[in-house]
């Protein structure tokens, strides 16, 4: 679906959005990743908890953090008052970071994105992942649809950090109905012949600075998924007034029109 379809798209925050850096990032001890008798607790480093209500967990790997950060002031910023009291409705955000996605360490980092939610006791959220960390939460709302209300995939990818030989499949398989017979050696996550399992609200964003198969993957994600909507941010444009205004879509809503 096209951008316009977002219900009250950009309105409902925009002409009273803070500026990010009045709602400073409050840091907490980050816990560093090593060896194998490590608990899976121990791959998520939860950043900051702030305020009350309905559950969003903002996830981002290491590199793309200050994106993140950016994203988790704006949002708290834009839910709390001149004063510190919490608007209605209120929110709780929930920041955290990864290491890069592997082959080797998605499962236990699935695992620790399950066992983080029942740490910090949350039932259900919005997840909004940056880039490779959306198949983290892909794989959760594929597993797990419970815990997940509404996904919101910023630069996202079908499959984490792929090789040059892996993005030489993906354009060989978006000729193919299911995409698997090139699959069988390659190993780790791939999401593109499940994604009509994910029946939650999706919002797909691109930010300006994404690839072409970034762009490509996008489209991807807006065709396959039952209810997707994608949006191409630009420039200066914060994510945060888009993400407030698309929790205005039902948690259970019909699937798109497939004409």
């Amino acid at each position: 679906m096209a951008s316009d379809m977002i219900p009250h798209l950009a309105e409902s925050h925009a002409a009273s959005l803070p500026n990010a850096r009045n709602a400073p990032l409050a840091i907490k001890d980050a816990v560093t990743l090593r060896s194998d008798s490590v608990s899976p607790l121990d791959f998520i480093q939860v950043r900051a908890d702030v305020g009350t209500g309905r559950v969003f967990i903002l996830l981002a790997e290491l590199e793309r953090e200050e994106e993140g950060k950016a994203v988790f002031s704006s949002m708290t910023a834009a839910s709390t008052s001149n004063d510190g009291v919490q608007k209605s409705p209120s929110y709780r955000v929930i920041f955290a970071v990864v290491p890069a996605l592997t082959k080797s360490n998605f499962e236990p980092l699935t695992e620790a994105l399950v066992s983080t939610l029942e740490k910090y006791c949350v039932r259900q959220a919005s997840f909004i992942a940056f880039g490779s960390a959306g198949s983290l939460v892909q794989r959760l709302a594929l597993h797990e649809l419970k815990l997940v209300r509404t996904l919101i995939l910023i630069d996202a990818e079908t499959r984490p950090h792929p090789t040059g030989w892996e993005l030489f499949l993906n354009r060989l398989e978006a000729h193919l109905p299911l995409g698997l017979p090139f699959r069988s050696n390659v190993g780790g996550f791939f999401s593109t012949p499940f994604l009509q399992r994910i029946r939650c609200p999706a919002l797909i964003l691109t930010t300006p600075d994404a690839s072409s198969h970034v762009r490509m993957e996008a489209r991807i994600f807006e065709e396959r998924l039952p209810t997707a909507w994608r949006h191409e941010l630009a420039r200066g444009e914060d994510p945060a007034q888009i993400i407030f205004s698309f929790q205005e879509v039902p948690a259970k809503c019909p699937q798109k029109s497939r004409k």
